[in-house]
């Protein structure tokens, strides 16, 4: 019985297939099939779904170049390809370039988001052995106060 419930349930949440972007300032935002006109995008907020703010938006990541204007309900009412835009009147050996750049400029990006995680991967770790540090201190401390109380009553 729990087992056909927790498949169906499965089944349910498998449907629900929600895809993400990043934006260019970093927030992730999510939606349900294609980044296109008339798809509805969200983000978390304490939390929570809500829709994305009315306006234009630049991607970031794999989709840097693009970005969507979104009403106030968070509906997509355009995705715009900048980079499109920008390469129109040049020759196709400028634009092989500037694809050749985008490539590496977006490779650098990831990598240096990928740094940042992991800097912030160490930086978590970090305090954490500075608090179990202070603990030790902590209860060092402690231990020497009882030691010392100890001492003094064998005295008396």
């Amino acid at each position: 019985m729990k087992k056909n419930l927790l498949s169906a349930l499965a089944a349910i949440f498998a449907l629900e297939k929600f895809a993400t972007a990043q934006l260019a300032d970093g927030t992730e935002i999510q939606y349900e099939g294609d980044l296109a006109p008339g798809t509805m995008v969200t983000v978390t907020v304490d939390g929570a779904q809500v829709p994305a703010p009315e306006g234009e938006h630049p991607l970031g990541g794999d989709m840097n170049g693009k970005s969507i204007v979104v009403d106030a309900t968070g509906t997509i009412l355009e995705v715009k390809d900048t980079v499109a835009a920008a390469a129109e009147g040049m020759s196709a050996e400028e634009q092989a370039f500037v694809a050749q750049v985008a490539e590496k400029f977006n490779a650098f990006k990831k990598e240096q988001a990928d740094l940042k995680k992991s800097h912030n991967d160490l930086v978590e770790k970090f305090n954490k052995v500075v608090d179990e540090v202070n603990k030790s201190k902590a209860e060092k401390n402690k231990f020497q106060r009882a030691e010392k109380v100890n001492h003094t009553s064998k005295l008396a």
